[in-house]
């Protein structure tokens, strides 16, 4: 609970507002007195969503949805005004603290509270079905306690956020440690779901342990969907109850209502009668009841008051209890996903689950500030006011609407950059801009200067039927488009030009900011370009071969490598790598001094700048990838060279040898498999997943040394990205994009794209001087979106 501001209402209708509660993906919600001394928590939409007539008709249906309800343990809409200029709702407040936050600051549950919880709960999961809803966010951060009983809270106008395509994209609601099943999967989910996961928020009161692990979001998501749960420390009783409804077919679950009735054959209302909590709980609820009086004067706050002291309260439809955010002064936890309702898109997951292996748990003093930053709602990384929705011809699809993040600025050099927001810990950013691309993308984007380069296929399939267009990094809107460079191949940015090979095999360069074309440098005769491998300061080093013996005209094909100056264009010296596919360089780095090249055999070739010459050859040790299996991913940091594929491992890039490696050479040749590597900005440690064994490493550079590991089974061979402390890298065969802490690994935010069905993984470029990081969906949504 928070003061309120110069710009929040006083009032709203009969209802006089006393303090901030919290602010969700939909909106801000309020503490209030009604004209007849009613306390109630009062929800005020955000304005770019009043602004939309397709989310203020779904909006005013839910609410009559949510009133449709009839449960003792549901937290009743007592009044709304869906007509106004501001739409708003208030529902009763209840004051007590979350499931979540008792057990954080209490411990577990006894048996005997832990089936008068799960009585009411069963109760009004039988209310929210008979009125059709499914709740799909069953959670101890949406069950709130109080002396007369639990209440559920978030049903029903949660589906006014889901049934919103604002920006196009879907939203699915839930907490990897208590999803069910089919709701893991993406599938439909129905009441069989919320018995699933009531199961596991049951299972957690009794031990205070998510029964799906403590590990990353992916971990747990796998375990839900593969594992079976951990149901060590559950009383015997519970556990034979409890078993049936995790039962991965959601036709062998009971329904609630026998639930009910064999948690507590009395009825739930004869278990909630009297003492049913702990002491420690209801003694915290009756400060909290005091602190509550002393809001009786507009405006004012008890002293010390933060989010949490009055009890978690919230309310359907993403709304989130309390919550101070990181301007408050109040340091957020290693992981923070938001326990609100959600925004289109935002995948919200539940608190204390950082799945590393270096730091120890959270003390108790730091639970319970977890509690209360954790009690924030989500915000989308797409969606809302902020989106630029239009194609790239500039055709406007949807208005940019009010406002948006409003963060973008003038960077050091003059360049734009994004300012660190203040927003409760766990909350994925507002994006600062974003469109949809209506043709789908050939590559990752790329930022050169001030300008992001997309290269969309204009007829998939057919080759060099593309376009390539720049946008401005700052707003995301089109400065040109060139279906002329849409034959360009391996596009590499090079100061504020970009460099590509056109299908005539020449070098191109091109200004990036305009399009205009700067240079060409035509193939020689008999002799033509192919890609551009890397780039140092200076020279341009360009995959190339002789065209008089090229595969199927009588010969193994003659590769070279070829130096040339950037600035004029002049050949510096060109060197033939071998003939034949097995000598085909798949990829290389450079510095000023040599330049690093692996083959498809996995050997590595070092070759000084001044003139080509071979400085030193090294094997990898592993298969080949002839098949087409990702190549050799090479880096360059801190005096070290780094090869990931099979291993990764650690070469000195002067003289070839060999300082460390990590994982090992399996019967096939070394096909457990690392993905590409990021570095730290500092260039000391390297961040990539070891697919072998299903973790995401970060090691030290020049030791080798593991610094931390988090399970991550999801194989990829995309480069994780970093950028402002941040680790981003999406997930394999899912349109989901993880957000963790570089220091640790904990889990920081997590995003699903539902509508994308194409299991493609996103494609993410940082863009540290501006503080960004570029996400494309697979269901063609670029996003700006801030990396703090």
């Amino acid at each position: 609970m928070r003061p309120l501001q110069d710009s929040d209402p006083r009032q709203l209708g009969q209802y006089r507002l006393l303090a901030r509660l919290g602010a969700g993906g939909m909106g801000r919600v309020y503490l209030a007195h009604s004209s007849t001394g009613r306390t109630v928590a009062v929800k005020v939409v955000r304005q770019d969503l009043s602004s939309d007539d397709e989310f203020r008709e779904r909006f005013a249906r839910e609410v009559e949805m949510a009133r449709a309800v009839s449960s003792r343990w549901t937290v009743p809409v007592v009044d709304a005004d869906t007509e106004a200029q501001t739409p708003w709702l208030a529902t009763a407040y209840i004051l007590g603290p979350t499931l979540g936050e008792a057990l954080a600051d209490h411990g577990p549950l006894p048996e005997s509270s832990v089936r008068a919880l799960g009585a009411g709960l069963a109760e009004a999961l039988v209310g929210i079905h008979a009125a059709g809803l499914v709740h799909r966010d069953l959670k101890p951060g949406n069950v709130l306690l109080s002396p007369e009983g639990p209440r559920v809270i978030d049903f029903g106008i949660a589906r006014a956020v889901d049934g919103t395509r604002i920006t196009g994209t879907g939203v699915v609601v839930g907490s990897p440690g208590f999803m069910s099943p089919e709701q893991a999967s993406g599938a439909a989910t129905g009441p069989a779901g919320d018995v699933f996961a009531l199961a596991s928020v049951l299972a957690n009161a009794a031990t205070g342990r998510a029964p799906f692990g403590e590990g990353s979001a992916a971990g747990q998501l796998y375990q839900v969907v593969h594992g079976q749960p951990d149901l060590t420390g559950v009383p015997a009783a519970l556990t034979h109850i409890l078993a049936p409804c995790f039962a991965k077919d959601p036709a062998r679950r009971p329904a609630p209502r026998d639930l009910a009735a064999v948690l507590c054959p009395q009825g739930a209302t004869a278990a909630l009668t009297g003492a049913w909590l702990p002491g420690p709980v209801t003694a915290a609820i009756a400060r909290a009841a005091a602190q509550l009086v002393d809001l009786e004067s507009p405006n004012r706050l008890p002293p010390g008051a933060r989010g949490g002291d009055l009890g978690g309260h919230g309310s359907p439809g993403g709304w989130g209890p309390g919550a101070p955010t990181p301007a408050d002064g109040v340091p957020g936890p290693s992981m923070a996903w938001s326990d609100g309702g959600p925004r289109d898109g935002t995948v919200l997951l539940s608190p204390g689950h950082e799945g590393v292996t270096s730091p120890g748990p959270a003390s108790p003093s730091r639970r319970r500030l977890l509690a209360g930053v954790l009690a924030a709602a989500g915000t989308a990384l797409v969606g809302g006011g902020a989106v630029l929705a239009y194609d790239l011809t500039g055709k406007t699809h949807a208005n940019a609407g009010g406002g948006g993040r409003g963060a973008g600025a003038a960077g050091p050099s003059g360049g734009f950059s994004v300012k660190p927001s203040a927003r409760p810990a766990g909350v994925a950013p507002e994006p600062v801009w974003s469109v949809r691309l209506t043709k789908p993308a050939d590559a990752t984007p790329l930022v050169v200067g001030q300008t992001v380069l997309v290269k969309t296929e204009d007829n998939a399939g057919s080759v060099g039927v593309a376009t390539l267009t720049g946008l401005d990094l700052a707003t995301g809107r089109q400065r040109w488009s060139d279906p002329g460079y849409g034959d360009l191949n391996d596009l590499t940015a090079f100061g504020t030009d970009v460099l590509a090979v056109n299908r005539d095999g020449g070098l191109v360069v091109v200004d990036a900011a305009t399009g205009s074309p700067v240079r060409t440098v035509p193939p020689d005769p008999g002799h033509v370009f192919m890609s551009v491998l890397t780039v140092n300061a200076s020279t341009a080093f360009v995959l190339g071969r002789q065209v008089s013996a090229t595969p199927g005209t009588g010969g193994p094909a003659a590769y070279t490598l070829t130096a040339v100056r950037v600035a004029d264009g002049a050949r510096l010296w060109q060197q033939q790598t071998g003939t034949g596919d097995h000598a085909l360089p798949s990829s290389a780095v450079a510095d000023d001094q040599q330049v690093v090249l692996a083959d498809h055999t996995h050997q590595l070739t070092a070759r000084t700048v001044a003139s080509g010459a071979v400085r030193w050859t090294a094997g990898l040790g592993e298969s080949s990838d002839l098949a087409g299996n990702p190549p050799v991913d090479l880096t360059l940091a801190s005096g070290v060279l780094l090869a990931a594929r099979g291993r990764l491992t650690a070469w000195n890039p002067s003289t070839g040898t060999h300082l460390w490696s990590q994982g090992s050479l399996t019967a096939d040749g070394g096909q457990d498999s690392y993905s590409p590597t990021a570095l730290s900005a500092d260039g000391t440690r390297a961040y990539c997943v070891h697919n072998g064994v299903g973790q995401l490493v970060a090691s030290d550079v020049r030791s080798g040394q593991t610094r931390w590991t988090i399970d991550y089974p999801n194989p990829t061979y995309h480069r994780p990205v970093l950028a402002g402390g941040l680790i981003l890298l999406g997930v394999t065969g899912q349109p989901v994009l993880v957000a963790l802490k570089s220091a640790d690994g904990g889990d920081e935010w997590q995003y699903r794209d539902s509508s994308d069905d194409s299991g493609n993984e996103w494609r993410l470029t940082a863009v540290p001087s501006a503080g960004v990081v570029l996400a494309l969906t697979g269901s063609g949504v670029l996003a700006a979106l801030p990396a703090d």
